[in-house]
């Protein structure tokens, strides 16, 4: 189901959005996991490799935070919705510290956006997904850990 809402709500569907994402975050990102996931590649390439994820954070960062809520970060596919539901109850369980939690968040944030503006990625991603519900998935083990809330 193909969701292209229309009007001045559709922040993420616009075409300077789309294309800030596409060269300041989309770009860096996927440049500097290249890089960082290259095996031959060298400190200073894996460096600036992270340097270009980093960069990629910081800019998506500098956008409205995606929400089901109206607004300027509102997010209108269901996919993108139900991404977003995940993270609240994800960010809500995890106690891990500052940083950590807001790269998770942004994670997060980013698959919603994707979803929302990238007609190729909302499949690749649906498709995962598809894949995902397919299998057979070992039970959850009981362990506790300091920064996990049930």
């Amino acid at each position: 189901m193909a969701v292209q809402p229309a009007g001045k709500n559709a922040f993420y569907s616009s075409i300077g959005c789309q294309l800030f994402l596409m060269r300041h975050v989309k770009q860096p990102l996927m440049s500097g996991v290249q890089a960082l996931t290259d095996r031959n590649a060298g400190f200073t390439a894996k460096a600036r490799g992270a340097k270009q994820v980093w960069k990629a954070y910081q800019n998506f960062q500098k956008l409205p935070e995606t929400t089901i809520e109206p607004g300027p970060g509102q997010v209108f596919h269901p996919n993108s919705i139900n991404i977003l539901r995940l993270r609240d109850w994800f960010c809500s369980r995890c106690q891990l510290a500052g940083i950590r939690v807001n790269f998770v968040r942004a994670g997060f944030n980013l698959a919603a956006v994707i979803n929302e503006m990238d007609p190729p990625w909302r499949k690749l991603m649906d498709d995962t997904r598809a894949e995902a519900m397919k299998m057979e998935w070992a039970p959850p083990e009981d362990m506790e850990f300091p920064w996990w809330r049930e």
